[in-house]
């Protein structure tokens, strides 16, 4: 049967009258109105639709219209004994090899169990289809049925209906269903900017499925496999482009960046940076800016700029101008601003924007002689910048009454000698106190012997300067010991002196003294007498090194005593401030960074203190140049782009040459010459594919040995893994070898034969009982039950391996948990803010307060309600002060004594959600709490930090027209993302190993948002129920596979 039969309709029809009369005459009629559209002898219904002779698509499409009359009304087919077994009959026929296996319906069948089975298959096949339709409450979860959807109509029990009794078989077909999900999912994963072209491609499709289902004609199947899904489907995404802000007026706004221009600089050209902010709540369409006027001595290139469609957010964009006179005043910008919002409505409004300029009267002529950043190392605390800490930990301890001995070590060229130099000096000062630095390179080192002796010499030579001893009397040959005794015959004659002795780069004192032989430890034995019971506790030894120090400290026990520490470089999360005083304080008073600056070259030398003066060397000479005084982020790129190129080997190859533990020379060129070698491929494949990753580095037949290289460039933390991909740090060095240093290694490449490299083994980490049973204590309740050892020992086993299930058991111990004394403390602060704004007296008789609405946003159901009641008892509130927040309206209306609306929230992630649930409050309630003059209290336990600011963005610039006053106890940063670059959950090495872990699982639980929402990557959890900001693999349940959270999210 081809298109859609005649009389299909008809059927319909005389099955609901049937249904009314509920009779054996209405079957009849039931039955001829289905002989007419089959074309049989509509005469003797009874005797032509159970005819056996019919043909196989007539016998299907009669056996499923009594499927259809045996649901509602199996009695009348039961009773009449003739019927039902022609019917029985007919259903043997038709659905016996296939239909009856899935009931389980086997052997020899007694007519009473056929029929009980049969009843169920239609009412059981649409209600799966409504269910189905109810599950659809969002966009994610109508996108996520499709999967369930399409197994549900491929059933062979939905294929009853849907092949005899849809006629427009195009209706349920794969290609059909496809289209209509893939345009949903075309709009989940567009934003939302385009979401108004991907909605209406779904209302397009949908309109057009439905003229297809006008065409077939009423019918319950198709309404319910087809028509309740489809619409379901355009229904919640119709909601969701609602409730996004997409169609509501857009609000715009323009400023000046805080960036100062060279107006002194006559003719040339600068690029003016205006930001354009669209609080929202909707897009701004079709934007444009035109320039109506500026000041005689400004000339503005393009007075126009279309900048089309923005979303919420800052946009920056740029005007080209040049001064025209050497002018100090400030000069203005007059011009117009417009866009279209979605209902088409334009908007115009003018705004005025001034032009700061730069310090017009720098000496440039003297400034450029100056020397601000030099790459010597500083001998003196107004020098040296950061390290303060370190500098007072180390000098607190030498100065004891018994002074302790240091280590200091770390890579090149990041502060370790300017360290070792200050705290001389500051000893150098004090009375009584003699502070000798000793440098390594200046000592022979051509055997161990004469290493010894020079050292000793110098040493003794140096004392002689201060006190009054007979160098000759202490005759070093190659051993220290006659130092030793000068240094007790010393500190014997003079009770009251302290001695300091600094040894820059011990690193390289001659290898053989590093491991246990009788020079080495008579060596080390000699430096530990005198700082220790030989000097009398006066005596105390600072030593600095390179790489190689971990080598000499793992070498001998005898610097166990000696305390360690260890220079890199300026991390971002404790060391911000003192990176940007590296910066700014060289040159204050002549030029100014701005933050983006300071932050773009941050990111290029990750705090490497020496590349840091490096790159600002050359952009002081730039600056120079331009006679520019403010310094942006544009500037930065230039210098770094200048310093790749003026950089070479010789300020770098301490990356490829330093950390080398071997003692034969021979060997030690040939792992250098590895090192270079797999330097120069990796800059090769970088610049070929533009990423790396280990699979490229190992593609060669010496597997071993580029692992081992490897490796050790990572232990270094020199190459680092990021989102699948290898990289160098510092990301100027990378810079520098695809640039250029890749030349400058082939040139100076030594043909030498590789080494052999032992094949690396990981040992299976497995984490015991003891470590479960610690953490599992630590929580408090989570829904009122204990979530135990054994609860995470099956989560864990749900990884692949034991290193996966290390780095989960490392996520689950740095779980953030508020727990219901920790909520009931937030609560009590949220309600400071209450009681500080909002004065109340307590009438006589009263307890508790009667001034206050208490509330949460959204449907009861939402997990900000559940605090409360813990709110208002922890407060000292009346309970019947609760509401929903639809509720408020009425709540005021009736009750004049209410001071303040507070809305109780557990977190804030993207901030959408808070300032969504704002608009809707201030459109249902705003003009009674504006002219009640009533306070808004908006309490929040928890909150990103960009969410929370774009909320407080929101309330600042006055939209709402009652005051609103946001209090988020703890605002969580960048370091509490789990993966972040600032996070320390994780070492480097295993932060990217544990977000590859996260993504791999969370993406099969939550497609769109494998690390959470919005990629939160957070890991709180509350008593009660845990948000979608936090990674998935801890909340969310998954069917497929299957997926059982440690923290299930309700």
């Amino acid at each position: 049967m081809k298109g859609i039969p005649v009389g299909s309709n008809e059927i319909e029809k005389d099955f609901a009258e049937f249904t009314k009369a509920n009779s054996i005459e209405g079957l009849h009629v039931f039955f001829r109105r289905i002989c007419l559209y089959l074309g049989l002898d509509e005469r003797h219904p009874l005797v032509s639709v159970f005819d056996t002779a019919n043909g196989e698509a007539i016998k299907k499409m009669v056996a499923s219209c009594l499927l259809r009359v045996v649901s509602q009304h199996s009695k009348i087919l039961w009773e009449d004994t003739a019927l039902r077994l022609k019917v029985s009959t007919l259903w043997d026929d038709v659905y016996s090899k296939d239909i009856y296996k899935i009931l389980k319906l086997t052997g020899k069948i007694a007519n009473h169990d056929l029929f009980r089975k049969m009843e169920e298959v239609e009412s059981t096949q649409l209600r799966q289809f409504e269910d189905l339709a109810g599950s659809m409450i969002s966009v994610e979860t109508a996108s996520e049925v499709r999967r369930r959807y399409q197994k549900l109509l491929s059933s062979p029990l939905t294929k009853i209906f849907s092949e005899s009794q849809i006629y427009d078989r195009s209706l349920v077909s794969p290609e059909r269903v496809a289209e209509v999900f893939n345009a949903l999912d075309g709009y989940i994963e567009s934003d939302r900017v385009n979401s108004s072209k991907s909605f209406s491609r779904l209302e397009d499709v949908i309109t057009k499925y439905d003229e297809d289902i006008r065409r077939h004609g009423a019918n319950i199947y198709v309404e319910t496999f087809v028509s309740k899904i489809i619409h379901e489907v355009l229904s919640v995404t119709a909601l969701h482009f609602e409730l996004s802000g997409s169609q509501q007026s857009a609000e715009l706004v323009i400023a000046g960046t805080d960036r100062k221009y060279p107006l002194h600089t006559t003719g040339e050209v600068f690029s003016y940076r205006m930001n354009l902010v669209n609080v929202g709540p909707g897009i701004a369409y079709n934007v444009q800016i035109n320039i109506l006027e500026v000041d005689s001595s400004i000339e503005v290139e393009s007075q126009e700029l279309s900048l089309g469609a923005l979303d919420v957010g800052i946009h920056e964009f740029i005007v080209n101008m040049r001064s025209n006179c050497d002018a100090y005043r400030t000069p203005s910008i007059l011009g117009l601003m417009s866009w279209t919002d979605y209902s088409g409505v334009r908007t115009e409004i003018d705004f005025e924007l001034l032009i700061i300029p730069q310090n017009g009267t720098l000496d440039w002529q003297k400034i450029k002689y100056l020397q601000p950043y030099s790459l010597e190392s500083v001998d003196s605390e107004d020098e040296l910048i950061g390290r303060k800490d370190m500098l007072e930990n180390i000098y607190s301890k030498l100065s004891l009454r018994k002074g302790e001995s240091s280590i200091i070590y770390g890579q090149k060229r990041v502060g370790k000698t300017s360290l070792a130099k200050t705290i001389q000096n500051r000893f150098k000062a004090k009375a009584n106190h003699i502070a000798i630095f000793i440098e390594t390179g200046s000592l022979d080192k051509t055997s161990p012997g004469r290493f010894i002796k020079s050292l000793g010499d110098k040493v003794i030579r140096s004392l002689a300067r201060h006190v009054s001893i007979d160098p000759e009397s202490y005759k070093v040959d190659s051993s220290l010991s006659p130092l030793v005794s000068c240094i007790e015959d010393i500190v014997h004659a003079h009770p009251d002196l302290k001695i300091v002795l600094i040894i820059d780069e011990f690193d390289e004192i001659p290898s053989q003294l590093y491991p246990y032989t009788i020079e080495g430890d008579s060596f080390f034995h000699n430096l530990r007498s005198f700082s220790g019971e030989s000097g009398e506790g006066r005596v105390s030894l600072i030593l600095v090194g390179g790489e190689n120090m971990g080598v000499i400290m793992q070498s001998t026990d005898k610097l166990n005593k000696f305390d360690a520490s260890n220079v890199g470089y300026f991390n971002k999360s404790e060391y911000w401030e003192d990176f940007k005083e590296l910066l700014v304080t060289p040159v204050r008073d002549v030029m100014e960074y701005s933050d983006e600056a300071i932050l773009k070259l941050y990111e290029a030398t990750e705090g490497n203190p020496f590349y840091t003066k490096f790159v600002a060397k050359v952009l002081y000479k730039k600056m120079c140049d331009r006679r520019c005084s403010f310094i942006s982020a544009d500037e930065i790129e230039d210098a770094v782009r200048d310093s790749v190129q003026t950089m070479e080997a010789i300020n770098l190859n301490h990356f490829w040459s330093d950390g080398i533990r071997v003692e034969d020379p021979e060997r030690r060129d040939l792992i250098e010459t590895e090192r270079r070698r797999f330097l120069i491929s990796f800059a090769d494949k970088l610049r070929e594919h533009g990423t790396v990753d280990k699979k490229m580095m190992f593609g060669g037949a010496d597997f071993g040995v580029q692992k081992e290289i490897l490796d050790s460039f990572v232990s270094r933390n020199i190459l680092v893994e990021e989102e699948g991909s290898l990289r160098i740090k510092p990301k100027l060095f990378e810079r520098w070898l695809v640039e250029k240093g890749v030349h400058t290694l082939r040139a100076a490449f030594a043909d030498e034969e590789a080494l052999s490299a032992f094949e690396a083994r990981e040992s299976a980490a497995y984490i015991p009982d003891s470590s479960l049973i610690s953490l599992a204590d630590s929580w408090e309740l989570y829904r009122g039950r204990r979530v135990g050892s054994s609860e995470i020992r099956a989560w864990l086993a749900q990884f692949e391996s034991n290193a996966e299930r290390c780095l989960a058991f490392k996520i689950l111990e740095n779980i953030n948990f508020y727990g219901e004394a920790r909520v009931r403390e937030k609560l009590k602060i949220i309600h400071d803010v209450v009681r500080r704004e909002v004065v109340y007296s307590v009438k006589s008789g009263e307890r508790s307060r009667r001034d206050i609405i208490v509330s949460a946003f959204g449907p009861p159901s939402k997990s900000g309600s559940s605090y409360l009641r813990m709110y208002v008892s922890e407060n000292g509130i009346i309970s019947n002060g609760v509401k929903n927040s639809a509720d408020i309206p009425k709540a005021l209306s009736g009750d004049e004594q209410t001071k303040a609306v507070v809305f109780i929230d557990d977190i804030i992630g993207s901030g959408t959600t808070m300032i969504d649930c704002l608009r809707e409050f201030s459109e249902a309630a705003g003009e009674m709490i504006s002219q009640r003059d009533i306070l808004v209290v908006v309490g929040v336990i928890c909150g990103l930090r960009s969410g929370v600011e774009k909320v407080l963005k929101v309330i600042d610039f006055g939209e709402f027209p009652f005051r609103v006053e946001l209090k988020v106890c703890d605002v969580l940063d960048e370091g509490d993302r789990a993966f972040s670059q600032v996070s320390q959950l994780f070492d480097e090495g295993d932060k990217h190993k544990a977000q590859v872990m996260a993504r791999k699982y969370g993406s099969k639980l939550q497609s769109r948002h494998p690390l959470g929402y919005a990629d939160s990557q957070l890991l709180v959890v509350f008593k009660d129920n845990c948000p979608n900001n936090t990674l998935p693999i801890i909340w969310c349940t998954g069917e497929n596979p299957k997926w059982v959270p440690i923290f299930k999210r309700i």
